[in-house]
C-alpha cells in the first residue's frame, strides 16, 4: 500500500531555542553565526511548507520575532526540551508537527516527509531518526493529539524526550551511517567542526 504524502496543511513546525546553552558559557546557541548565518538561519532553510511555524524561545525574543515566525515562551520553565512543546500545545492546530532543535544547521530537506512516511508505515504517534546504531529523538514527528499526554508524564517529574516517546509510541526511520544531518553544537569543539564542515562544502 502506497503510504500518504504529507501535505503543508497537515504539519506545524516548532523550532526549540530555548535551551540555556551551558556548555557554551551561556550562549543562546541557534543565533551563533558559522560562516556567513546564524544555526538558526540554516535551520529555517531546512523546513518543509507548513501551516504555521513557531519558535519557542525564552530570550531575545526581538531577534527570533525578526524570523518567519511565531513566538513561544516556556510556561514551565527547566524542563527541556518538553517545555517547548507543552507552552506551543494550544498554538498549534495542524495532524503533525515537525520538532526540530534550533542548533541543527545541516537538516536534510526532505526530513519530515521521511519521518511521517516511517510513523504512517509502522502505525505509531511519533517518528524519530536512528544513525547506525544511535536513535536521536530530535528532530521528531509527532501526531498533535499525542501532546494531551505530556500533563500526566511531566507531573511525574519525568523530563526525558526518549520517554515520553514510549509512551506515546514510536517508530525509528534509519539514516545513513555516514548521516551528517543531525549535527548540532553544544560544545566550542562542535562549533569549530562545524565550520570547518561548512567551508569545505
Amino acid at each position: 500500500m502506497t503510504s500518504q504524502a504529507l501535505s503543508p496543511d497537515q504539519l506545524d513546525i516548532l523550532v526549540l531555542c530555548g535551551g540555556q546553552g551551558t556548555r557554551l558559557g551561556g550562549d543562546d546557541k541557534p543565533l551563533l553565526s558559522v560562516g556567513n548565518a546564524r544555526l538558526v538561519d540554516y535551520v529555517f532553510e531546512s523546513l518543509p511548507q507548513a501551516r504555521r511555524t513557531l519558535v519557542s524561545a525564552n530570550r531575545n525574543l526581538a531577534t527570533y520575532g525578526q524570523l518567519p515566525c511565531d513566538l513561544v515562551t516556556d510556561i514551565e520553565p527547566g524542563i527541556g526540551p518538553l517545555a517547548g512543546l507543552l507552552s506551543a500545545r494550544e498554538r498549534l492546530s495542524a495532524k503533525y508537527v515537525y520538532v526540530v532543535p534550533g542548533d541543527t544547521p545541516l537538516l536534510p530537506k526532505n526530513l519530515a516527509a521521511e519521518l511521517f512516511s516511517a510513523a504512517q508505515r509502522n502505525q505509531q504517534a511519533a517518528a524519530v531518526c536512528r544513525v547506525g546504531e544511535q536513535a536521536h529523538y530530535l528532530p521528531m514527528l509527532v501526531r498533535r493529539t499525542a501532546l494531551s499526554t505530556l500533563d500526566t508524564y511531566l507531573s511525574s517529574s519525568a523530563r526525558s524526550v526518549k520517554g515520553w516517546l514510549k509512551v506515546i509510541g514510536y517508530a525509528e526511520h534509519q539514516r545513513p551511517a555516514t548521516e551528517l544531518g543531525l549535527t548540532n553544537v553544544n560544545t566550542a569543539a562542535d562549533l569549530a567542526a562545524l565550520h570547518s564542515l561548512l567551508n569545505n562544502q
